[in-house]
Parts: structure tokens; C-alpha cells; sequence
């Protein structure tokens, strides 16, 4: 593509976004926002308030294991994203895991009877054994 044919294509597509969309408020020009003012999360001292381990937590609010610790070692510091994210977490540990978990309570394991669970499983394959015959592992 030639350098005179790049700015034509770009008007070009930025007035088929305004027919389909309207006017647009500065698509093409980066807006001037106001820098927000994040806290600085300790997040050490965050997963231990938690009492969780770090894939606990990474697992939890969906972060990388490797980035957390790399932040808990000090090798790296969380952009502004993250400390945002990290801040927020802070405020409602709770509402973000059931959040993240689909707006379902975060699952806890320790209320789970297995028992009860075997069983209903055990009763799901005798009620349609074809089925649990396809499925089942080899062993």
C-alpha cells in the first residue's frame, strides 16, 4: 500500500463508521483524558488478607501465576490496569470472585459433600448406561 493510498483509506473508513454510527468524537485522534489516581496494592499483603495461596488467588480473579509472583518478588510492578484491578479486588474481594465466577458464588469446596455427589453421578449413569459407557475413561 503506498503512503499517499493509507490516510485515503482511513477517511475512507472512518465516514463509513460515522454512516453506520454516527458522528464519531475523536476515533482518530487520541482523546485527552484526565489521569485517574490509582492506589498502590500491596499484592502480598492482599492475597495473605485473603489467606490464599498465590494460584489461589491467581486462579481467583483470573491472574497469571508467573505475573504474580514476579510482583510478590518485586521483579515487576503492576502497570496501571492491574493496580486498578488490584484496588478493586481490595474494596470487594467477595463480589469480584462471584463476579468472575458468572455471577455465581465462588465455589467453595469445603461445603461440598462428595458423598452425595458420587452418588448422584453413580445414579445419572444407571439411569442412561449407554451414555456413561461412551463417556467412561479407560482405564
Amino acid at each position: 500500500m503506498k503512503a499517499q493510498e493509507r490516510p485515503r483509506r482511513v477517511e475512507l473508513f472512518a465516514r463509513h463508521l460515522d454512516h453506520l454510527f454516527g458522528p464519531r468524537k475523536g476515533l482518530l485522534k487520541p482523546a485527552a483524558t484526565p489521569s485517574a489516581r490509582v492506589e498502590e496494592v500491596d499484592p502480598i499483603a492482599l492475597r495473605r488478607r485473603l489467606k490464599l495461596s498465590q494460584e489461589a488467588f491467581a486462579r481467583r480473579y483470573g491472574l497469571s501465576l508467573q505475573t504474580l509472583q514476579k510482583w510478590e518478588q518485586g521483579l515487576r510492578r503492576p502497570g496501571m490496569t492491574a493496580s486498578s484491578y488490584l484496588t478493586v479486588i481490595a474494596r470487594d474481594p467477595r463480589g469480584i470472585a462471584e463476579l468472575l465466577a458468572g455471577g455465581r458464588p465462588a465455589p467453595r469446596f469445603d461445603d461440598v459433600d462428595f458423598a452425595k455427589l458420587r452418588a448422584a453421578l453413580d445414579a445419572a449413569d444407571r439411569a442412561d448406561p449407554p451414555l456413561a459407557r461412551k463417556h467412561r475413561r479407560r482405564r
